[in-house]
């Protein structure tokens, strides 16, 4: 199963995969449609289309920060690996230009796509990881350099893969982790100054944080209250104040809770209704502006017009999570796996993706605005 995956379906930062990414509309208000069918907020006015009734106060949500109309690029490069799972970008080697990288999980790799800084990758490599299906970068043993960390569901395990500075990375080291682990995230948990995990662990029904010594070695694994084995979760500093927070999904009650975390544990902030659409929704985090606050990024899949829209949103600590009007990005469905980033130094946001299958070749895509 992919990150916050419900049932049977698989699914990634971005559950659902675009094939082909178009600008839709502009604008940015406080509330937008999803569909006739969707009441409230909408239909009610900006003033009704916020958070929850319980810690807000009325009045009008701040505007969301909205990323400017761009036309995006399409490259595809067929037949790159056997069954791509997902996607990151990341500077990995510290040069200034962002990097992309996907997850192979019958070719037990992670391809590693060094940036130019202008939407090109000259130098391409292969990282030996094992049966991976999900993974995320950070620094985990504070040397400095971005380490990769990832799961896999098939063999109960948790794999590192410390980099070594440049673009020099060790071998992979694997630690069990049972309970069927899936979407996995670094975030100092309890702000002592390091990197802690945080993931679903499905059979479990257990989101679980597992705390870092400060060496790259890590706790046995804490279940948190609030949030299942199966929920669709994203960590950013949403509210710009140097620490990371968690946005999840809340479905079937089609919400979305913001969490902070305070000595390990976490803590409610506000909750927001959103339209029925995003039960079908995946969540990321980008500072999409340079402003210091992470911006929500939802991608939605919508079955009544038979394609995905990517939305952009704002947190806010007394209204909750805005999202903009209009799509960023509007394309077809297929596949699924799609993450923003900044690759071609232009400042608006870019993605990388790919299509899978089980057992059979998948496509690489880099969407960029030049």
């Amino acid at each position: 199963m992919r990150p916050g995956e419900r049932g049977g379906r698989r699914t990634t930062a971005f559950r659902t995969g675009v094939l082909a990414l178009w600008l839709g509309a502009t604008g940015c208000v406080s509330a937008f449609s999803l569909g006739q069918d969707d009441a409230g907020p909408s239909d009610a006015g900006p003033s009704d289309a916020g958070p929850s009734d319980a810690g807000n106060d009325a009045g009008t949500p701040p505007a969301p920060s909205c990323p400017a109309p761009a036309t995006l690029r399409v490259q595809s490069f067929p037949d790159q690996a056997r069954e791509a799972m997902m996607s990151r970008i990341a500077d990995m080697d510290s040069d200034g230009a962002a990097d992309a990288m996907w997850a192979n999980q019958l070719d037990q790799t992670i391809a590693l796509w060094f940036g130019d800084g202008a939407g090109g990758f000259p130098e391409r490599i292969a990282l030996s990881s094992g049966r991976l299906n999900y993974f995320d970068v950070g620094d985990i043993d504070g040397d400095g350099d971005l380490d990769l960390v990832a799961t896999n569901q098939d063999l109960n395990r948790i794999t590192f893969i410390r980099g070594e500075g440049g673009r020099a990375f060790a071998a992979p080291v694997g630690i069990r982790q049972t309970g069927f682990p899936t979407n996995i995230a670094l975030i100092d948990v309890d702000a002592d100054g390091d990197l802690d995990i945080l993931l679903n662990l499905r059979v479990e029904d257990c989101f679980a944080v597992r705390l870092n010594d400060g060496t790259g070695s890590f706790a046995d694994r804490l279940c948190l209250a609030g949030l299942s084995g199966r929920s669709v979760w994203a960590v950013g500093d949403f509210d710009g104040n140097g620490r990371k927070e968690l946005a999840a999904l809340q479905a079937p009650d089609t919400r979305i809770d913001v969490f902070e975390f305070e000595d390990g544990a976490m803590r409610l902030a506000q909750s927001t209704p959103m339209p029925s659409a995003f039960n079908e929704a995946s969540l990321m985090a980008l500072d999409q502006d340079g402003d210091g606050r992470d911006e929500l990024v939802a991608t939605i899949a919508r079955p009544d017009i038979g394609k995905v829209e990517t939305r952009f949103g704002s947190y806010d600590a007394d209204f909750g999570v805005t999202f903009c009007d209009a799509p960023y990005a509007t394309g077809e469905v297929g596949g699924f796996g799609v993450t923003y980033g900044h690759l071609d130094g232009d400042g608006r946001p870019d993605a990388v993706g790919q299509t899978t299958c089980s057992f059979c070749a998948s496509t690489y895509f880099v969407h960029t605005t030049r």
